[in-house]
């Protein structure tokens, strides 16, 4: 998405330190004369030194509007959020009547987070001028970040109409349109707004992943080379072609740009910015009795896949600390090769490096022969589990533990990949006549929500044993499923743990698949019990579970 700061496109260069910052002669001190020699400087992107004249001018003039409004704009260009909200609030109200601050406030807020207060801003910005193009353009943002789809929409094709070569205004109509799951309508949105400005970086990224969805992964690869050619700097394109390459099987070459992603507008992890990189384990220093921070990032089910690799740095001679997300820490407290475990964004400890988690792959040069798979690296409590074989023991049949949701995902941006993974309820129906007992492992709303509800209603006909009221951590679940022959689940964290038990596990798996599971595959050499059952056209989840009830039919 392009946030665009109105008022100052001519200062869309690129940012860079400046080695020798000039001093502002003494002579200079008339205010016009100031303004124009830091807008000079400002728009050749020497944004020390233009903030530098501004502010001079704030000392004989704090109340200057101009000069106000574009510090706000330098902390924007430098995400410095809170003081460039600051910045245009207190411009705001010197000039209540301009468009412009309204509308670079109501950016700022969404960036924030504070969606209704962007919404008040930029509705202010469009009661001021009705024909204000940015301002409908922003909004449309924040109402797609609501998920107000219909309304983005009308608001960014409002955009196009007042200025029909907004590049921006096509490209973000163009992913509202996806988010709507209008593939082929967004593609032609993303093509306009590229021809209009084939300098468009953010354009390239997103059609990138549009036609990755779309398995068009030769164009992908494109898209992401000229993004990566248009800014070399920013990660968002690097990251998105690592998991491409993963995906198709280059792990070697994927998680060596997957470094990347902590450079990427997206993220991944706050804490990777509080350590110093003088400290980050690589691969190539010794760890002979150093103490080393290993810390969690991104899913639940991206720890119990890559804490794998905790036992290979513990073999090198560390002493492992491992900072972990809370409703992983009493199942993974007792993990081989790991002497201290702690939650995560709590307290650092003492450390000689540090290493983000999935930087690991990388640092034992993972190739697909050299994945390690020593399984199970995750067991289940024995006390727990003998609760669960004394509740189960009546039952003679094959007993099949159910997952279909991923459950809800706050990112916005996540909504519509979510719903292609999650498994409308109704096709679990297909498996209501076979000799199988049923368990559901699904925990998270609103999927518990709506399956009891569904099963009042009759509209569930699979008869579904749910003791998830009695699964309050991953340690029951784990004590759960080591009494079962078999877990069945889209691709979520249950199926990582299954799977990192040794479980069979037969995952349900998109059109438009993770990059983990790759391409064309049945088996996974990540998990050697996982069996892959990937949808042949977008949406087909009937067929998926045609092939799944034939397969529990001669299990």
């Amino acid at each position: 998405m392009r946030n665009k700061l109105e008022d100052n496109k001519k200062f869309k260069t690129k940012i860079s330190p400046l080695a020798n910052q000039k001093a502002i002669p003494e002579s200079v001190n008339h205010i016009s004369v100031l303004l124009k020699q830091g807008l000079a400087l400002h728009k050749l992107g020497k944004i020390d030194e233009a903030k530098a004249f501004y502010e001079q001018i704030l000392k004989s003039e704090p109340n200057h509007f101009d000069a106000i409004q574009l510090l706000g704009a330098i902390a924007t260009q430098t995400k410095q959020w809170q003081i460039a909200l600051e910045l245009f609030s207190k411009a705001s109200q010197i000039n209540p009547v301009n468009v412009n601050v309204f509308c670079n406030k109501g950016i700022v807020l969404k960036e924030l987070g504070y969606l209704a207060q962007a919404l008040v801003s930029l509705n202010n910005a469009i009661n001021l001028n009705v024909n204000h193009a940015e301002s409908y353009m922003n909004r449309g943002l924040v109402l797609k970040r609501l998920n107000r789809l219909d309304d983005a929409l009308k608001d960014l094709t409002r955009a196009i109409e007042l200025r029909c070569d907004y590049a921006e205004a096509y490209s973000n109509y163009a992913s509202a349109l996806e988010s709507l799951d209008k593939l082929d309508d967004a593609l032609v949105s993303y093509n306009q707004a590229i021809a209009i400005n084939p300098r468009l970086y953010e354009a390239y990224c997103n059609r990138g992943n549009l036609l990755r969805v779309k398995r068009r992964f030769c164009e992908a690869l494109n898209d992401y080379d000229s993004a990566i050619n248009l800014n070399t700097s920013t990660g968002n394109a690097y990251a998105y072609k690592s998991t491409l390459l993963l995906l198709t099987g280059d792990i070697g070459a994927g998680f060596e740009l997957y470094e990347w992603r902590f450079k990427a507008e997206f993220g991944f992890n706050r804490l990777r910015s509080l350590l110093p990189d003088h400290s980050k384990w690589q691969g190539r220093e010794s760890l002979a009795n150093k103490r080393i921070l290993i810390y969690c990032e991104q899913g639940l089910g991206d720890t119990l896949q890559f804490c794998r690799y905790l036992k290979l740095v513990s073999n090198l001679g560390a002493k492992v600390i491992f900072m972990v997300q809370e409703p992983l820490i009493n199942l993974l407290k007792n993990l081989d090769g790991v002497d201290a475990i702690l939650l995560e964004n709590t307290a650092l400890p003492e450390f000689d490096f540090h290493c983000p988690l999935m930087s690991l792959p990388l640092a034992f040069k993972t190739r697909l022969d050299s994945i390690p798979n020593q399984i199970p690296y995750i067991k289940a409590d024995m006390d727990k589990a003998s609760y669960w074989q004394k509740k189960l023991s009546n039952s003679t049949k094959l007993k099949v533990g159910l997952v279909w949701s991923g459950g809800f995902k706050v990112q916005a941006e996540l909504w519509v990949m979510n719903n292609r993974r999650n498994l409308p309820l109704g096709h679990l129906n297909v498996f209501k006549d076979l000799n199988v007992d049923f368990y559901s492992l699904q925990k998270g709303e609103p999927a518990e929500s709506e399956f009891k509800a569904l099963l009042q209603d009759g509209s569930i006909e699979l008869n579904v044993n749910d003791y998830t009221d009695e699964l309050n951590d991953f340690t029951d679940t784990a004590a759960l499923i080591h009494n079962l022959d078999l877990v069945i689940s889209v691709d979520t964290s249950t199926a990582h743990l299954a799977a990192a038990m040794g479980k069979p596990v037969w995952i349900l798996s998109r059109y438009d698949g993770c990059w983990r599971w790759m391409l064309n595959r049945s088996d996974s050499p990540w998990y050697p019990s996982v069996k892959l059952y990937a949808q042949s056209i977008m949406g087909d989840w009937q067929s998926v579970c045609e092939k799944i009830r034939v397969d529990l039919l001669n299990y």
